[in-house]
C-alpha cells in the first residue's frame, strides 16, 4: 500500500532501477521502494524523469503531479492500466444527453457550495450572504452562483483581500489533494 508523497524540488535526476526509484541530486543520492509512493511531486522545472520512472509508477498507480515556476500544478499523469477508466466508459459519457450533462453539473455545484457553507459555518463565519446566494442558483447554474459564492466564499474564510488566483502559500495548499 503506498503512503509517500515524494517532493522533487531542486534539480535531480529521477530514474527507476531495481523496483525503487532512483532521485539523484548535486548533494546525494535516495532510493524509495516505489511501492511506497502514492504520489510523485515535481515542484521544479529543473528535474528530469526517465521514461522507465514514469512508466513504473504509473503502473504502481502512483500519480506524479508537475508544478510550473509559480508553484501551480501544471499537469499530472493518468494512468491507462486495467481497472482505469476504460475507452468505452469515457466514450459513452461525450455521448450523455445535454439533460443528464446539466443536471450532473447542477448536482456537483450544489454539493461544492453545500461544503463550502458548512465549512464557513464551523469556522464561526456569518454564512447568510453566501446561502442567500446558493438559493438564488438555478438549474445548470446559468447565473453563476458557483463564482460568486467561491468568491464570497475565500474572502470571508481568509480575508476581504484574499485573492484566489495569486500565488501565496495559503493558494498553493489549496490546489494540492492527498488522495487516500
Amino acid at each position: 500500500m503506498s503512503w509517500r508523497t515524494v517532493v522533487i524540488s531542486q534539480h535531480a535526476k529521477v530514474s527507476y532501477s531495481g523496483r525503487k526509484i532512483i532521485v539523484q541530486t548535486k548533494d546525494a543520492t535516495h532510493q524509495v521502494p516505489i511501492d511506497d509512493i502514492q504520489i510523485l511531486l515535481v515542484a521544479t522545472t529543473q528535474a528530469v524523469l526517465t521514461a522507465s520512472a514514469i512508466t513504473e509508477l504509473s503502473e504502481a498507480g502512483a500519480k506524479i503531479i508537475f508544478t510550473g515556476k509559480d508553484g501551480n500544478p501544471t499537469c499530472e499523469t493518468i494512468a491507462d492500466y486495467p481497472g482505469n477508466r476504460s475507452l468505452a466508459s469515457i466514450q459513452q459519457q461525450v455521448e450523455w444527453g445535454t439533460g443528464l450533462k446539466e443536471t450532473l453539473w447542477t448536482a456537483i455545484i450544489q454539493a461544492k457550495i453545500a461544503m463550502q457553507i458548512q465549512c464557513a459555518q464551523l469556522l464561526g463565519k456569518d454564512i447568510e450572504d453566501l446561502t442567500t446566494e446558493a438559493d438564488a442558483m438555478v438549474f445548470a447554474d446559468r447565473t453563476n452562483r458557483e463564482a460568486v459564492i467561491a468568491r464570497k466564499y475565500f474572502q470571508l474564510v481568509f480575508d476581504k483581500d484574499f485573492v484566489r488566483t495569486e500565488y501565496s502559500p495559503i493558494n498553493a495548499a489549496l490546489n494540492y489533494v492527498l488522495l487516500s
